[in-house]
């Protein structure tokens, strides 16, 4: 069975209520234990994560991920992407050495602000160094939405992109600042991953974007692109594979690049999705968008 590490760094940055259960706990072959610098997960554990979103939260996350629905800024509607972003940022915070590859995500019921939420992830790691990670989040006695994450487990050391501090952007060093923060989450855990994690780790600063952040990218998009001819995100995936890790460099943001894919007789447009910088293309997928007209006014999170 493959493993990975949860930093202490990790477990101290997120200001949720949330805990780490291990099935075999009793066992004699439990599936955490304590070693330097976090805990060592080498077998299946769920992570359970309680909270509520504040709405300036809310629209903190949605200015730095460029998202200017009205439905999320007016009214009490939790942004879908928010909600999945609380599961795949907590991950990437929790264990740098998770590579996070596949993001796949269902939105089936609203979330609104103040209200107890909580997500449970199921963690699973795999005896060729992949762990599968299934969430589902519930609100209000029902599943608001359900995500499939899979990642690889690569040693930060090995993957590190080094980032000149010269180079990077500031302004948009900002903005992960502020996704990470809209989350409770500690910034500082992600960017200074080496520094602060597990005994050994080299001194290094992580200037890429998360691909949490990249993944939250494409709600915004849709609403600039689709407006009055698109409607309610009802589901999202996107695969990065190994794609090189996006520095926090240069004058643009990454990109959402989309186009309609085949028409279909459908109450559903698939509308095809690219996460790019330049003539890179960093992970691609589709949205699956719930026409206005058919959703009959309801309002799932992620539009």
């Amino acid at each position: 069975m493959g493993s990975f590490l949860i930093t202490d760094v990790g477990l101290r940055a997120s200001a949720d209520r949330f805990s780490i259960r291990d099935a075999r706990g009793q066992s004699a072959r439990p599936a955490v234990r304590r070693v330097d610098g976090g805990l060592a997960v080498e077998g299946p554990v769920s992570i359970r994560a309680e909270y509520s979103v504040r709405k300036v939260d809310a629209i903190r996350f949605l200015d730095v991920t460029r998202d200017e629905n009205r439905l999320h800024r007016d009214h009490e509607i939790v942004p879908g992407a928010l909600t999945a972003s609380r599961v795949v940022a907590l991950l990437e915070v929790l264990a740098p050495d998770l590579v996070v590859t596949d993001v796949s995500m269902k939105f089936t019921a609203p979330c609104v602000y103040g209200a107890r939420t909580l997500s449970i992830v199921r963690l699973s790691p795999e005896e060729d160094g992949t762990v599968t990670a299934e969430a589902e989040t519930f609100h209000a006695g029902e599943t608001a939405a359900k995500a499939s994450i899979k990642a690889k487990v690569v040693p930060y050391s090995a993957r590190a992109v080094p980032v000149a501090d010269r180079k990077v952007n500031a302004t948009h060093l900002g903005y992960v600042r502020d996704y990470f923060l809209s989350l409770g989450l500690d910034p500082e855990a992600y960017f200074h991953k080496g520094t602060l994690g597990a005994v050994g780790r080299a001194a290094t600063c992580d200037h890429t974007y998360p691909i949490a952040y990249l993944a939250s990218l494409p709600p915004g998009e849709l609403v600039r692109r689709f407006e009055g001819q698109g409607g309610i995100l009802n589901a999202l995936s996107l695969q990065f594979g190994d794609a090189p890790r996006v520095p926090i460099t240069g004058h643009e943001l990454p990109e959402v690049a989309l186009e309609h894919a085949k028409a279909r007789p459908s109450l559903f447009a698939r509308v095809v999705t690219r996460i790019v910088q330049g003539i890179t293309t960093y992970g691609r997928g589709f949205a699956l968008v719930m026409h206005r007209a058919a959703s009959g006014g309801a309002a799932p999170q992620g539009e």
